[in-house]
């Protein structure tokens, strides 16, 4: 599944996947601080980097 996912990511325009992912990625972090734990979170930062960077 992850393969698969990743594969349509990869189809996506460069200037349409950075700003879509980070914008998701922003909200999916702050949704963590305010209601998961710190390990969470860091997964959460960790997922976001991997399209962002």
């Amino acid at each position: 599944m992850t393969r698969h996912l990743d594969a349509v990511l990869d189809a996506v325009p460069e200037d349409v996947l950075r700003p879509a992912w980070a914008h998701m990625s922003l909200r999916m972090v702050d949704w963590a601080i305010r209601h998961f734990t710190p390990p969470e979170v860091e997964h959460w930062l960790d997922l976001a980097e991997q399209r962002v960077s």
